[in-house]
């Protein structure tokens, strides 16, 4: 052992962020297999997986930082599986136009239709459930990054 501190990630326990990014053990593959992802959970990712590929053909499903993630001339969207729910994130979220009712505030719209996260610029749906998954609202979301892919500050 070298007596060096492990690097700072948000998968190490000390880690700030480590709490709010605690993703579940099995890290995604990108040739679709989710290791230890069953029932609800899998239905949940396939059925957000087939929406990215409908959706977003030209995009590359890659495994980066255990996360599934869509690329195109950078990261565009994500998906992180959690224990008990499953969310897609978007790398420039902040600059994704929305109705003022999906950001997310207290008495707003239900759970699936919101914009949430804090962040400079990531923001994402959260899903219990692949019933959950609003086609409409994704697939807007979806096209708004993709006109973005690119265009984030310090992209060539």
């Amino acid at each position: 052992m070298s007596g060096q501190p492990e690097p700072a990630s948000p998968t190490n326990s000390w880690h700030p962020l480590a709490a709010a990014v605690k993703l579940h053990e099995t890290a995604l593959s990108a040739d679709g297999t989710l290791g230890g992802q069953h029932g609800t959970q899998r239905e949940t990712v396939d059925r957000l997986r087939a929406l990215m590929r409908a959706n977003a053909p030209g995009l590359l499903e890659n495994t980066r930082w255990k996360l599934l993630v869509y690329e195109g001339r950078g990261p565009v969207a994500a998906l992180l599986v959690y224990d008990a729910y499953v969310q897609l994130a978007f790398f420039e979220g902040a600059r994704l136009r929305v109705a003022p009712d999906m950001v997310e505030r207290s008495g707003a719209r239900e759970p699936q239709y919101l914009l949430r996260g804090v962040a400079d610029r990531m923001r994402w749906l959260r899903y219990d459930s692949a019933a959950a998954v609003d086609e409409e609202t994704v697939r807007g979301l979806l096209f708004q990054a993709l006109a973005l892919d690119g265009q984030a500050a310090g992209a060539p």
